[in-house]
C-alpha cells in the first residue's frame, strides 16, 4: 500500500438532534409559520403522506424517534419515494418549494432568494408543478447529476414538461442548515451515538482477487480522486469457508484499512476525536470507532481509506466519509498502533474535519496533481 498524499486542510460544521423535536431549525420555523407545531408533535412516528395540508396544498411529514425529520409539499407518492435512490433530493425539493410559500423572515424576495440559491427554473413553473401534483400523482420524474456539482430534475406528463429546474449540490442548501447549526448538531450527534451496524460481507469469492503470496482476498473497490484513497477491503476464509474481514498482525496495513472503516470491528476501539469547528476552535469527544463509522454510514456516507505514514508500530491513516448526494465530505486523520489489528481493542486518536464541499475537495486534489 502506498503513502497517501499529504492530509488535506479543511473546515467544518455540525449540531444536536437530541436537543429539539425537529431535525433542523428551519423545520421548526416552518412548522410554526404554518401553525402546525402542536399537530406535528401529536403525530406518531412514520411517514405521513397528505395527512396534513397548508393552504389546500397536501403535505408530507416524516417523523422518527419522536423527531420531525422532514416537512414539505407532497411531490412524491410513498411508492415513488421507495423507487428514488436519492431521498435527500426528494426531501430538498419538497421542503424548498414549501419554504418559498411561507412567511418566514428573510431579507429578500422569493425571486431574489432563488437567484441567491442558484435554483433556476428552466421550463414550466413551480406553481404549475404544485398545481399538477396536487391532483395527478402519475407524473414521471427524472434526475441528472452534473459532475457532482449540480442536479437537474424534471417532472413530465407524457411528453409535456411540467417543470424542469437545476440547483447546486450544496449541503447548506439541500439540508436547510447554516454552518453554525451543522456544527452544533454534529457534535451532539457524535457524542450520543450508541449503535453499530453489521459490516456487509461478500457471500462468495466472485469478484475478489486472491493474493497468492498471503492467501487472503481483496475487494478492489473504487478510488476517490487518487488510487491511494479507496474503498478496498481485505478478507480471509474462516474454518467454515465463510469470508470475514482480515484482522491479522502479519498484514498490518490491510488489517488497519479494515479496522478504521468497519462499522462492526472497532466496537472496543476508543477513539479520542478533536473536531475542527467554525472559528478556528476544536471540540473534543471520545467514541467507539465502530459507532462513529456506523453513524456516518447511516447519514449516507461512503468510506474511503488511505495510508499517510507507517513506521512498523503505528499507522497514520486518512478516512474520507463521502456523501455524494448532498455534496460534502468529512475527513478524519487517525493515528493507531498496529497492535490494535490483533485484538480490535485499545485506543486511537483522530482529528476530524467535517462538511467539506465536494467542489472544494475536487479543487484541492486537482491542485495537488499539478
Amino acid at each position: 500500500m502506498k503513502r497517501l498524499l499529504p492530509l488535506i486542510v479543511l473546515c467544518i460544521v455540525g449540531g444536536p438532534l437530541w436537543a429539539t423535536d425537529y431535525a433542523t431549525d428551519l423545520l421548526q420555523q416552518m412548522a410554526q409559520a404554518m401553525q402546525l407545531d402542536a399537530r406535528l408533535q401529536a403525530l406518531p412516528n412514520g411517514t405521513h403522506w397528505r395527512t396534513l395540508q397548508h393552504q389546500w396544498q397536501p403535505l408530507v411529514v416524516v417523523k422518527q424517534q419522536g423527531r420531525v425529520q422532514h416537512i414539505g409539499i407532497a411531490l412524491f407518492t410513498p411508492h415513488q419515494r421507495q423507487l428514488l435512490r436519492q431521498q435527500a433530493i426528494a426531501d430538498f425539493l419538497e421542503r424548498y418549494i414549501l419554504e418559498l410559500s411561507l412567511p418566514l423572515q428573510r431579507p429578500q424576495s422569493v425571486a431574489a432568494k432563488m437567484v441567491e440559491d442558484h435554483v433556476d427554473v428552466l421550463q414550466g413553473s413551480l406553481a404549475a408543478l404544485t398545481a399538477t401534483v396536487s391532483t395527478d400523482t402519475t407524473c414521471s420524474f427524472s434526475t441528472e447529476n452534473r459532475f457532482g456539482r449540480q442536479m437537474l430534475v424534471k417532472w413530465a406528463r407524457g411528453e409535456h414538461t411540467v417543470c424542469e429546474l437545476t440547483f447546486p449540490l450544496d449541503f447548506e442548501l439541500l439540508s436547510g442548515t447554516t454552518m453554525q447549526e451543522r456544527e452544533r448538531r454534529l457534535i451532539a450527534d457524535l457524542r450520543h451515538v450508541g449503535a453499530t451496524m453489521p459490516d456487509v460481507l461478500p457471500t462468495s469469492t466472485e469478484g475478489l482477487r486472491r493474493s497468492l503470496a498471503t492467501g487472503h482476498y481483496v475487494l478492489p473497490g473504487e478510488a476517490l480522486y487518487t488510487p491511494q484513497l479507496s474503498t478496498a477491503r481485505y478478507y480471509r476464509e474462516d474454518s467454515q469457508g465463510c469470508l470475514q474481514l482480515l484482522q491479522d498482525e502479519r498484514f498490518p496495513l490491510e488489517s488497519m484499512a479494515n479496522l478504521v472503516t468497519s462499522t462492526e470491528l472497532g466496537q472496543h476501539v476508543s477513539v479520542s476525536v478533536a473536531l475542527d469547528v467554525y472559528g478556528l476552535r476544536q471540540e473534543y469527544f471520545t467514541v467507539p470507532l465502530a459507532w462513529l463509522n456506523s453513524y456516518m454510514v447511516r447519514q449516507g456516507c461512503k468510506l474511503f481509506f488511505g495510508l499517510m505514514n507507517f513506521d512498523g508500530q503505528k499507522a497514520t491513516c486518512e478516512v474520507v466519509y463521502q456523501n455524494e448526494t448532498l455534496g460534502y465530505h468529512h475527513v478524519m486523520k487517525i493515528e493507531a498502533a498496529t497492535s490494535l489489528t490483533a485484538t480490535a481493542q485499545g485506543t486511537a486518536t483522530a482529528r476530524l474535519t467535517a462538511y467539506l464541499p465536494t467542489s472544494r475537495l475536487m479543487y484541492l486534489f486537482d491542485e495537488l496533481k499539478k
